[in-house]
């Protein structure tokens, strides 16, 4: 526990719903509630090691002046401090614990990793029932949660839509975000999805296009879970490190109330807990983040509490 440093990101400026701004508290109230174990072990090091990054959620008071790109500008702005307090703790020799409200935010915790092993292939295991390779220009949302992957391996898609000039500005700014404004921070081969299971049709031909690889859920029973967790580490064995992001609707959605997109066919809490061990081992590993726990729409803080005993059980 002492070499762990948690990052508490309440942003949600890229959600379509409000409330993940809250996801930390309540897993924290969860945490309490079982007898305070995990959040009072890792601040009770001599040197505090749970740190909030400032956020901007205050703009959601007001309506965004982007449409194709959501609060672009101040996500922008928050996700250059997530990368340099992710860069921050892997410089201090400390394993980032990313808590986060909304997927967007890994646009920053990436930023970080490639920022600090700038000359490392990065790769990424996105447990996600959501692909998150929308750009500005394929969003039918405009919002930016839907777009972390899509920044951070400088996808533009298709260009169906138009957008404004400033939204190209932030966004062009976000493919290069960092000291050293490497562009892109992960490549297609470096990226292994597994839950996948909600995509839309500008996503699946990225993935096509570039061959992506993807363990979606009828794959996953196919094999053991270990074969899972082998599978995707061997597709990235040339890769340096190891980031592993976990949005928690990759669950069942009868598992998770607590999320925007909660999706059917997704993962069991056993399945999640077995898999994330086996990757959690990897020498490599250099960051874990989870993310995307809306305590406004769950029941009896029901996600909070499956979110907590995920992450009781990996550290």
């Amino acid at each position: 526990m002492t070499n762990i440093r948690i990052l508490e990101v309440r942003s949600e400026l890229g959600g379509r719903l409000r409330g993940a701004s809250l996801g930390i508290d309540a897993i924290k109230m969860a945490d309490i509630t079982k007898d305070n174990t995990f959040f009072y072990s890792v601040e009770k090091n001599k040197q505090k090691q749970i740190v909030a990054v400032k956020d901007f959620n205050s703009e959601l008071l007001k309506p965004s002046p982007h449409r194709q790109a959501k609060y672009i500008d101040k996500i922008y702005i928050q996700c250059k401090l997530i990368a340099e307090a992710t860069e921050k703790c892997l410089r201090d020799k400390k394993f980032p614990l990313i808590i986060s409200g909304d997927h967007s935010n890994a646009i920053g915790t990436i930023a970080g990793i490639k920022n600090f092993y700038h000359d490392a292939r990065i790769g990424v295991i996105w447990v996600d029932a959501h692909a998150d390779l929308h750009s500005p220009y394929t969003s039918p949302s405009g919002n930016m949660h839907g777009m972390p992957l899509a920044a951070s391996m400088a996808y533009d898609g298709s260009k169906e839509y138009r957008i404004s000039k400033r939204e190209a500005q932030f966004w062009n700014k976000l493919k290069y975000l960092g000291s050293r404004e490497i562009e892109p921070k992960i490549l297609p081969e470096d990226v292994v999805f597994i839950g996948l299971r909600d995509t839309e049709i500008e996503e699946d031909e990225l993935i096509e296009r570039d061959n992506i690889k993807v363990i979606d859920p009828i794959d996953f029973r196919s094999m053991s879970i270990k074969e899972v967790a082998d599978e995707a580490k061997k597709h990235l064995a040339h890769c340096d490190y190891l980031y592993v992001s976990f949005d928690i609707d990759s669950l069942d959605k009868s598992l998770v109330p607590g999320t925007g997109t909660p999706v059917d066919s997704g993962l069991s809490e056993l399945e999640a807990k077995k898999l994330l061990q086996l990757l959690l081992k990897d020498e490599r590993l250099c960051c874990f983040e989870l993310t995307e726990v809306n305590p406004l729409l769950d029941i009896k803080n029901k996600t909070a509490k499956m979110a907590l005993e995920i992450i009781d059980s990996l550290f």
